[in-house]
């Protein structure tokens, strides 16, 4: 073999043993990519499971927002028809008490008219005393009929100031809870489930999940607050950032820190408010 050739088979072996180590290195390579691949897959499958719980109850709490939303304008259009068939039967009593009080003038003027006559009569002939008893019979029944007519009167006078009572609580509770909404800074032409409440509170306790800052606040559903509303984080006089509410209890709610909106470090102890209030 010459010289040439020996350098070719040491050449071939040098590349040979390259070859086996890359093909080493790209094979353990390979085993090492697909188990973090398939542990991604795992985590992505339980942040997922995770997404699908939380929207199921977002959901469900919505829908008895909703119910309860729809509960409340039902019992204000009752009280409204209320109002209103109070307010048409006050006005259907007061006519029936004008049309009393015009046949019991009636009734009066007759008695009277028939008390003349009879003195007239007695006056005239005292021979016509039984036409003028009989008259006197006829004018007691009269007046009978005007007392029971009086008394009709002052029932339904009673009954019409009931009413005109009654029309005006509902009238002056109509009036309280608009001026209550209004004061609350609520337009009481808006729909009930657009209306978030007033009320703030602290940061209890912060924590990350993944790249989410969240945050758990010690105000909850028993103060009116639910999932997609947002609160305002504040320190004395210093904004610090605003918070979408993810979860709710009666008294505590976790929500997600919107980066888009945060300005400065949150800690425990934060104020936060449905409404911005500083100072």
């Amino acid at each position: 073999m010459s010289f040439l050739g020996r350098i070719f088979v040491v050449l071939i072996f040098i590349m040979s043993i390259i070859f086996m180590t890359l093909a080493a290195t790209v094979y353990g390579t390979h085993r090492n990519w697909e188990t973090i691949a398939k542990a991604r897959q795992q985590e992505l499958q339980a942040k997922t499971q995770d997404f699908d719980q939380l929207n199921d109850q977002f959901k469900r709490l919505d829908g008895d927002l909703k119910r309860q939303i729809d509960a409340g304008l039902q019992q204000v259009r009752k009280l409204e028809s209320e109002r209103e068939r109070l307010t048409g039967r006050n006005l259907q009593i007061q006519a029936e008490v004008d049309q009393l009080t015009e046949a019991n003038r009636q009734a009066t003027a007759a008695v009277t008219a028939t008390e003349q006559n009879n003195t007239r009569l007695a006056d005239e002939n005292e021979g016509l005393r039984s036409e003028v008893r009989a008259n006197q019979v006829a004018a007691d029944e009269a007046f009978r009929k005007a007392l029971l007519a009086t008394e009709e009167v002052n029932k339904l006078q009673g009954e019409v100031e009931v009413l005109g009572e009654r029309n005006e609580q509902l009238t002056q509770e109509a009036s309280r809870m608009k001026f209550v909404m209004t004061e609350s800074g609520l337009n009481p032409a808006l729909p009930a489930d657009a209306v978030k409440p007033r009320v703030d509170g602290f940061v209890s306790a912060i924590r990350r999940r993944g790249g989410t800052q969240l945050i758990e606040v010690t105000i909850g559903s028993d103060d009116g607050l639910r999932e997609g509303h947002t609160v305002e984080v504040f320190r004395n006089a210093k904004y610090l950032g605003r918070v979408e509410i993810l979860k709710t209890s009666p008294d505590r709610s976790v929500g997600r820190v919107d980066a888009k909106f945060q300005e400065g470090r949150i800690q425990e102890g934060d104020r936060v408010a449905t409404k911005l209030r500083v100072g």
